[in-house]
């Protein structure tokens, strides 16, 4: 199996797979697979801690005396919060310590341990910027090599190299890399990690270097001796190969996720695998995921009939896995055959944020937020208490979860892309395609398997406005009318006194979009203008069976408006189009699939919707009909309560 890269801490990460739900850094995106295990570790030992931002700053320098305070961790396993690096501040050679502040302890210890070396003119340089060579030979010397002084004179680089070469510490290390150039975080968080694996020798002038004698099979490294660091072989949530490092501190691990050996986000077939993998003959498949749970507890008799999870054949062009959108890898697990993880991202919204605290005893509270989780199962699910932060109620967000047990767990939280994209021009779709498609604003989208309204699509209602919402992988994964309040104008009457009173307002019943009614509600204006009191002295109430004494009476009722609420309470209405009476049907008229379709008689299209969505309509009458509406100019797409 390939080299364990890409971190993963606690929980599993997110869309592209590369770091945890709460990862060690805000910013691990940043740090490269080839580096991202020796970071992961070593912050997990507390020997290479990132910055109290919480970022590490891979490709940022370090100083010479930020290297020296690692090494005095790893030498001497002081990894506590009050260390005694304190005690050696004084023990100091150098000229230039005066200006180390924090450092001189470190630097005190490990120059006296022969660790660390200045320069001829008797100074340390702590804040000079630290080379590769310089973070080897610091290293190198703390596993017991340079007693005779071979990393001394001018040609001590080649020295230093020459001995990180033959031990390995460079094999995980670019060619290219210039490691007499200042060297990045992220480097010298490789170079110490695998030099503290590295066997401590001891130097004697008639034997040279020779291992250090130790029971067992152990290597007496640093990272052995100091900290217990072990390894051994693990699946993480999502059933992807890794390896779970484990050392002293704390009793904590680093689980430390393999790179797949070939990733997809479409649907794909099993001669294409096969040819990435460069397999020309039928290898079994170990074993196979899908959001954590074993491939076994959800085949279909089909799958079972065409053994599609029992081998990888390069012959069988007809045998897909995976989706739009889905992120499907594959691991190569040696003789045992290929494994199969698909992880999909799921469309979420935001219903509550609260925000981080403290207790009066330094206890810290992490910020969460309360989702609602769309197409997990066909109503979508409600999950409380998600670590998360910098989010807002209402938002759209992308999750991760593992579905391996009753209740899903959500892994991780990434903010959609959501865009205002105009009028849904197409919306078509035929189940089991690779690629359905949506044209939103005469851009074409393919759409996610995930997409949250479900796999029944049909033909939708062109509406006015929509917002998009891609997934990571550019594929559209939800839509949602735009931010518009609808309103339906059930009954609407003025306080006539015979006079005009300034901020005089008008009364109306109201039907919200969510099926909600308002009785009563204040009128502060209609289409821009501000109500006013005027008249005969009585309330009038309007319906279509009573005249009135107003020409613009049909303008207002059983119109659809537009709506905002004012500081006070009241209504500011805005006619959005007219709204035409279809006949009444009585409930055995209607067919609602929850979280899919609704079908209505008198429509001659299907009516797509997802558990947000509801339909206008009246109240039922006194023999249980409902008198369903739809606009006559708009198309706005009609909404059901019931």
């Amino acid at each position: 199996m390939k080299k364990l890269l890409a971190m993963v801490l606690a929980l599993v990460m997110t869309l592209s797979l590369a770091v945890s739900a709460n990862a060690a850094f805000k910013d691990d995106k940043s740090i490269s697979d080839d580096y991202a295990e020796s970071v992961a570790v070593l912050n997990g030992m507390g020997v290479f801690k990132g910055y109290e931002d919480g970022s590490f700053k891979p490709e940022g320098n370090i100083t010479r005396a930020e290297v020296a305070t690692i090494i005095y961790r790893i030498y001497t396993a002081d990894v506590a919060k009050n260390d005694k690096s304190g005690l050696y501040a004084t023990y100091n050679k150098f000229s230039d310590m005066a200006g180390a502040g924090w450092a001189q302890g470190y630097i005190g210890y490990c120059a006296n341990a022969s660790l660390v070396k200045g320069y001829p003119d008797g100074t340390f340089k702590p804040s000079g910027k630290v080379t590769g060579y310089e973070v080897l030979a610091m290293i190198l010397r703390a596993v017991g090599y340079d007693k005779n002084n071979e990393f001394s004179g001018a040609d001590w680089a080649l020295h230093v190299a020459q001995t990180a070469q033959q031990l390995g510490v460079l094999d995980n290390v670019a060619k290219t890399t210039d490691l007499n150039a200042p060297a990045s975080r992220e480097l010298v968080a490789e170079l110490l990690f695998q030099g503290i694996q590295k066997a401590q020798v001891t130097y004697t002038p008639a034997f040279g270097y020779v291992t250090d004698k130790v029971i067992s099979t152990k290597t007496n490294s640093l990272g052995e001796k100091n900290f217990k660091l072990a390894s051994a072989a693990a699946s993480d949530k999502w059933g992807r190969p890794a390896t779970k490092w484990t050392y002293n501190v704390g009793d904590k691990s680093t689980l430390v996720v393999a790179k797949a050996d070939a990733s997809y986000t479409t649907k794909v077939d099993e001669c294409d695998i096969a040819k990435d993998l460069g397999i020309t003959s039928a290898k079994p498949i170990e074993g196979a995921y899908i959001d954590g749970v074993s491939y076994a507890k959800n085949l279909t008799s089909a799958d079972v009939t065409s053994n599609r999870y029992a081998t990888i054949n390069p012959l069988a062009t007809t045998s897909y896995v995976g989706a739009q959108g889905r992120l499907t890898e594959v691991y190569d697990m040696g003789s045992a055959g290929y494994r199969f993880v698909e992880i999909n991202t799921y469309l979420a919204k935001v219903t509550k944020v609260t925000a981080a605290s403290t207790d009066r005893n330094g206890h810290v509270t992490d910020a969460t937020v309360d989702l609602k989780v769309y197409q997990v199962n066909d109503t979508g699910i409600d999950k409380a208490g998600v670590e998360a932060e910098g989010f807002t109620v209402g938002q759209y967000v992308l999750v991760t979860m593992t579905v391996d047990t009753a209740s899903p767990v959500v892994q991780t939280v990434e903010a959609a892309t959501v865009t205002p994209m105009g009028q849904l021009k197409n919306w078509s779709y035929a189940y089991g395609t690779t690629a359905a498609t949506t044209t939103l604003a005469d851009t074409k989208y393919n759409d996610a398997d995930k997409f949250y309204v479900g796999n029944v699509k049909g033909i939708a209602y062109t509406a006015t406005a929509w917002d998009s919402i891609v997934d990571s992988y550019g594929n559209l994964i939800g839509m949602v009318a735009s931010s518009v309040n609808y309103v339906v104008v059930e009954k609407i009457s003025w306080k006539h006194d015979n006079s005009t009173v300034a901020g005089g307002k008008a009364l109306a019943d109201l039907v919200l979009a969510d099926g909600t009614k308002v009785a009563g509600a204040t009128i502060a204006s209609v289409d821009n203008a501000v109500t006013t009191n005027y008249n005969s002295g009585v309330v009038e109430v309007l319906t279509a069976e009573v005249a009135d004494d107003y020409t613009n009476n049909n303008a207002y009722y059983n119109r659809i408006f537009t709506y905002s609420v004012n500081a006070d309470g009241s209504y500011d209405l805005v006619k959005y189009c007219d709204a035409t009476n279809v006949n009444s049907h009585n409930t055995g008229a209607v067919t609602i699939t929850k979280g899919k379709t609704a079908t209505i008689a008198g429509f001659t299209n299907t009516v797509v919707a997802n558990t947000d969505t509801m339909f206008l309509v009246m109240d039922k009458d006194s023999n249980g009909n409902y008198t369903y509406y739809k606009n006559c100019c708009c198309k706005l797409t009609i909404r059901l309560y019931r």
